[in-house]
């Protein structure tokens, strides 16, 4: 909650008493932890490493305990996300206590929080430990736990074990692959959302695409999974929404009137929606690659007719066979972009009908100003970039880009002969246009209706 803090107003002659003595520093923690919340990102900051270990011989561990389920956290500490400082000062040793039912898998998650020795009622120690807390759970960390690991629990006598390949853990291994690391925040935690049943084929692309945006970008991040939402998950004062709401090729062209509600007043709390029209199998990929070859060969009979020009020893021949063929090619482009734009008219029409109902209207990459913030941020575009030699197409109106290419599908892992560059080039792209929408959201928000004084 937003609430200004409080601190011991001193004055000479002031009596000390525990009670103020605790209002004066819990000030103090109070900032701290209002600093780490801000700046940082909770995760671990050394240590707190796990490792299976044999049943202690204590005499303390009962019989029915002494079998292969023993962890042992060593020493570290952590952050968690109320900018409190967990530390574990020596090794201990955790029984993994959770049980398989009727033999089916089950995956558990080893988690450690702090624990404010206030909730303990030490009051008759002179100095006291903070102190920890560990504990195994069916659900993902909440707010205030950092995960240590996880286990996928199978068969019917569980034998914890290190795993083999770290990056592929089997059932019954340790799993650290997401144990968070404290960190400073990025500038921009970037969201995806989609409609329940939605872009299912596109989810794998968009999830890569998130894991990838630190690495385009250390100032950005994405949100590590594409939340799944309902007409019924924004209300009028909720400002926890997503960045961007992905809509399929297929969704955009079957919503409800319900549907149209909900999307303009997500578009009106500064949200995004992002749909992509593919060309697959139609005549405009066609056109698209026959473009890219007279643009290609076009660029080459410029350069070497410049050539030519400056050295002075192009076969007269030669010369004249390229100066004819450059405006033959020249109008065979002009015509093949006229056929293209009758293409994307005819594709995107049900797009465009869209637009119309949420009263937006369309520009073209090409008509967007030179400073708009998709030609430029953090990005520099001139053009789009291609895929498979097609150049793709993009349809910006207020919140709402129509992507006409299958740009989304590259990223997913089944695209395995598309280079580097190409890839990289439509990455930066899909930055840009995510960075729009966070930045579309975060303005929109600043601008928000007044609240009553309370």
């Amino acid at each position: 909650m937003i609430k200004s803090l409080k601190r011991l107003n001193v004055i000479d002659g002031l009596e000390i008493t525990a009670e103020r003595w605790k209002i004066a520093h819990q000030y103090h923690r109070q900032r701290q932890n209002i600093y780490y919340q801000s700046l940082h990102q909770p995760g671990i900051v050394h240590g707190l490493g796990v490792c299976v270990i044999p049943p202690p011989k204590d005499k303390d561990v009962s019989p029915q305990h002494r079998n292969h389920r023993w962890v042992q956290i060593q020493p570290g500490f952590a952050i968690d996300s109320f900018g409190d400082l967990i530390v574990v000062p020596k090794a201990e040793n955790y029984y993994i206590y959770s049980q398989i039912k009727n033999g089916i898998s089950r995956l558990i998650y080893l988690v450690i929080r702090y624990v404010d020795p206030d909730e303990l009622k030490l009051h008759n120690k002179i100095e006291i430990e903070e102190t920890f807390r560990i504990e195994e759970q069916n659900n993902p960390p909440q707010a205030g736990e950092i995960e240590l690991c996880r286990i996928q629990l199978e068969g019917e006598e569980i034998v914890l074990k290190s795993p083999k390949n770290v990056f592929e853990p089997t059932a019954n291994c340790l799993d650290v692959r997401y144990r968070q690391q404290a960190q400073t925040k990025p500038l921009s935690l970037i969201s995806i959302a989609v409609l329940p049943g939605d872009a299912e084929e596109e989810q794998q692309g968009l999830n890569r695409l998130l894991k990838s945006i630190k690495g385009l970008d250390s100032t950005y991040e994405g949100y590590q999974k594409i939340r799944q939402i309902s007409t019924t998950d924004y209300q009028e004062n909720n400002h926890n929404y997503d960045d961007v709401l992905f809509l399929s090729q297929q969704r955009s062209q079957q919503l409800s009137s319900e549907h149209f509600s909900f999307l303009q007043s997500y578009l009106n709390k500064g949200g995004i929606i992002l749909t992509q029209i593919s060309t697959k199998n139609t005549k405009l990929e066609e056109l698209k690659i026959i473009e890219h070859q007279l643009l290609i060969e076009i660029e080459r009979i410029e350069n070497t007719i410049l050539t030519a020009n400056k050295r002075k020893n192009e076969s007269q021949e030669n010369s004249d066979y390229l100066t004819r063929m450059y405006p033959i090619l020249k109008d065979e482009l002009t015509e093949i972009k006229k056929s293209i734009i009758i293409e994307v008219d005819q594709l995107s029409f049900k797009i465009e009908k869209l637009a119309e109902k949420l009263n937006i209207s369309l520009e073209t990459w090409e008509e967007l100003s030179g400073s708009h913030p998709l030609k430029n941020e953090p990005f520099l575009f001139q053009k789009l970039p291609t895929i498979n030699n097609q150049s793709l197409q993009l349809l910006v109106g207020q919140g709402l880009i129509i992507i006409i290419g299958d740009m989304v599908s590259i990223f997913s892992d089944n695209q395995q002969n598309l280079s580097r560059e190409i890839i990289r080039n439509n990455q930066e792209l899909m930055l840009n246009i995510l960075k729009f929408g966070y930045d579309r959201k975060q303005m929109q928000q600043a601008l928000q209706k007044p609240l009553e004084n309370q």
